[in-house]
């Protein structure tokens, strides 16, 4: 290799750490804003409220996640990207958006009959204006991660979640009811509109001309999409028909609040690897190399965070929600072992796309989902949401099996690689948790 050569591999695993770094940052603020957010409410509110938006969130969340026609990568990707590239995937997001909206309208009623709520109608209607707002969003806000731009990328999304903690908590302090959150959702969406265009001084225009190739590239991601939502959120929609508001309010919170401290440290990497990456997709040794350093940091963090809520699951939900979150002790020990296996799978998806394996992803995918689903619906109906819960993390189990066993087939990556990453963390974590279980009891 030569010496230029070293220098851009250099360069390359520096912005790659630099992004990462910014990138875990920004997610932390992100989310230690969340949290805080969510105790306070939490506190203020019932399970009954949180069960109420839960079965709004998932219909609309399911709408959003099919029609996500990731422009986000296609722009990324597209080192030559011209000024119809950008206008052409605004418009894409503008008019999904709408779509969205209307049909989220149109349709509350059939859903709230689903979940055999009335309420849900009018909170989905609320909370569907978000999609025909967002959709306006500048799509120049891009070029932040393209550009490795990572510290403007961190200011944009502190910037909005800020946003969404001042006017939710004050919704919630004045309304003290469940209309507090889902009125939040569609005014902060408006604000990070607005923001997107201080931030950002491109100016898109409405332009048809690239739609056919955003779509062409996008068809298969948008099938991942859909087989990611129905993985993450089908226990949650079955839970919402077999059981109570309440039950549906406890496994929501529990869900999120479990998942949080692996998926909050793990997802926002994942946006600084697709483009980074993307420069190193060529070379076969570099990428095996930049995943092994990445596997490394993964694997700490998953056996240490999620086998640790574990064990302290019971005085953890006490004390941050209070004692009205009891029933969602047992849901939250399962998932956060779930969330551990999730963020363990999470950043291979950006290596699968720079491979150009997105449809291979997306058909495993839909694997996962065939043999998920009829699982849940059966523990659902024969057993409870602690039996779901505990389904969920089985088949996570198997699923990252697979998986892995993927990425061995379609790069360089070994399973030896895997397994000197994983084991020391795993028994250090499972000695850690023994010594904690002990001396809790």
């Amino acid at each position: 290799m030569s010496s230029e050569e070293q220098h851009d591999y250099k360069s390359i695993s520096a912005h790659m750490a630099k992004g990462a770094i910014w990138m875990v940052l920004m997610r932390w603020c992100l989310k230690a804003l969340g949290l805080i957010n969510t105790i306070i409410i939490a506190r203020l509110l019932t399970p009954d409220d949180f069960g109420v938006i839960a079965m709004a969130l998932i219909t609309i969340e399911f709408l959003e996640i099919i029609s996500d026609v990731n422009v986000d990568n296609i722009l990324i990707r597209n080192k030559n990207a011209a000024r119809e590239d950008y206008d052409s995937a605004w418009t894409v997001k503008v008019l999904m958006g709408l779509g969205i909206a209307a049909t989220l309208f149109i349709l509350a009623p059939v859903l709230s009959s689903y979940f055999n709520d009335e309420r849900v109608t009018v909170v989905i209607q609320i909370i569907s204006l978000r999609a025909a707002i967002l959709g306006f969003e500048n799509v120049g806000v891009v070029n932040f991660r393209k550009e490795l731009n990572f510290s403007r990328e961190f200011r944009y999304w502190v910037y909005r979640r800020v946003v969404l903690f001042v006017l939710s908590l004050s919704l919630v302090f004045i309304l003290r009811n469940y209309y507090a959150l889902a009125i939040s959702i569609p005014l902060s969406a408006a604000i990070t509109v607005a923001i997107s265009f201080v931030m950002s001084s491109y100016r898109p225009k409405f332009c048809l001309t690239k739609v056919k190739e955003i779509w062409t590239f996008s068809a298969w991601l948008v099938c991942l999409n859909f087989t990611q939502f129905l993985s993450n959120r089908a226990d949650e929609f079955i839970i919402g028909r077999v059981s109570s508001t309440s039950s549906m309010g406890s496994y929501h919170v529990a869900s999120d609040l479990a998942a949080l401290p692996t998926a909050e440290v793990i997802l926002p990497m994942t946006r600084a690897l697709v483009p980074t990456y993307s420069k190193i997709a060529h070379d076969g040794a570099e990428l095996r190399k930049a995943f092994r350093g990445v596997f490394n940091y993964v694997a700490i963090l998953c056996a240490s965070i999620s086998l640790g809520l574990f064990v302290v699951a019971d005085d953890f939900v006490i004390v941050l929600l209070g004692g009205q979150w009891h029933s969602a002790i047992p849901i939250f020990k399962w998932l956060a072992l779930h969330g551990g296996l999730a963020a363990l799978v999470t950043p291979l998806v950006a290596f699968f796309i720079v491979l150009d394996k997105q449809k291979l992803i997306a058909l495993i995918g839909i694997g996962r989902i065939t043999v998920l689903i009829p699982v849940l619906v059966a523990a659902g109906y024969w057993g409870d949401v602690e039996t779901i819960a505990l389904s969920r993390t089985v088949l996570g189990a198997l699923y990252a099996v697979v998986i892995y066993g993927f990425i061995f087939r379609i790069s360089s990556v070994t399973l030896g690689d895997v397994l000197t990453a994983l084991w020391r963390p795993l028994i250090a974590a499972s000695i850690m948790a023994l010594t904690v279980s002990h001396l809790h009891n």
